[in-house]
């Protein structure tokens, strides 16, 4: 039987690309982080709503993506925003993972 567990940081990720989103999950999860995903921008600010992430990753560079994070951050001020670099989709996978989950603890030990 397990004992109580820390809960860990909640992250919502959207995109577009259900491949992107499908390794960002895998990639966050396996470090230690509570993930949820979504390719709908209006599920998006429901997630944020609904979960109280203390980060949201999106890849920026769409009118689209710009809306949602405006509308996510009028949902929930204090959330963190971390916009994937704009080559993420085309870097060498591991280092641009390794690179996000760094950028990511830096973004969650940053705040309270």
């Amino acid at each position: 039987e397990k004992g109580p567990q820390t809960p860990r940081p909640r992250i919502v990720c959207f995109d577009s690309s259900p491949d992107l989103l499908a390794y960002l999950k895998a990639l966050l999860t396996r470090a230690g982080y509570e993930v949820f995903t979504t390719r709908h921008p209006s599920d998006a600010r429901t997630l944020v709503a609904a979960t109280g992430p203390h980060l949201v990753i999106y890849a920026p560079g769409t009118q689209m993506s710009e809306s949602v994070i405006e509308k996510v951050r009028q949902t929930n001020p204090s959330v963190h925003v971390l916009p994937l670099p704009s080559d993420f989709s085309t870097s060498e996978a591991s280092q641009a993972g390794t690179d996000l989950v760094n950028r990511v603890r830096t973004s969650l030990t940053g705040q309270a």
